[in-house]
């Protein structure tokens, strides 16, 4: 099934600015951040977190970020407080994002990129299950048709 997207799942998977922002978006919800794991090794931290509307897991992301980075920014990692997009937006620091891969499964969706910036450089793998995002397209369809017949 690699390679057949959903117009929703291509949105998700193209997008190159904050996903916890465009799922916001999506679900007309604040996302948390919820650093699941998190631990440093060596010149390395492999973050694990969950995006969450009220305590539903919407995504799952993999992070691997070198303490090398700009030090406010590896402070506000190792804080666990915020997702590595709002702590770049917080310290106002503009990134580049190169998408790497996009792949699906029968019950997931996902994509691994690349965060650059100077002195800055996160990898990210982030997973989404498909039947969650497979109901919203038809609540939204449901609604048109609904809207279509009262036109």
């Amino acid at each position: 099934q690699d390679g057949n997207y959903s117009p929703l799942e291509r949105v998700i998977l193209g997008h190159d600015g904050t996903v916890q922002s465009l799922l916001s978006l999506i679900f007309n919800e604040p996302v948390t951040v919820r650093v699941v794991d998190q631990v440093e090794h060596d010149t390395v931290i492999i973050r694990l977190v969950d995006l969450e509307i009220n305590n539903l897991v919407i995504g799952r992301a993999r992070s691997r970020i070198l303490t090398t980075n700009a030090p406010p920014v590896i402070a506000a990692v190792r804080e666990k407080h915020l997702g590595l997009g709002q702590i770049l937006a917080s310290l106002g620091i503009r990134t580049t994002r190169q998408i790497e891969n996009i792949g699906a499964d029968e019950q997931t969706f996902w994509r691994s990129y690349t965060i650059t910036a100077p002195d800055i450089i996160f990898y990210i793998q982030e997973y989404f299950p498909r039947a969650l995002y497979q109901g919203i397209l038809t609540t939204w369809k449901w609604k048109v048709a609904s809207l279509e017949r009262t036109i």
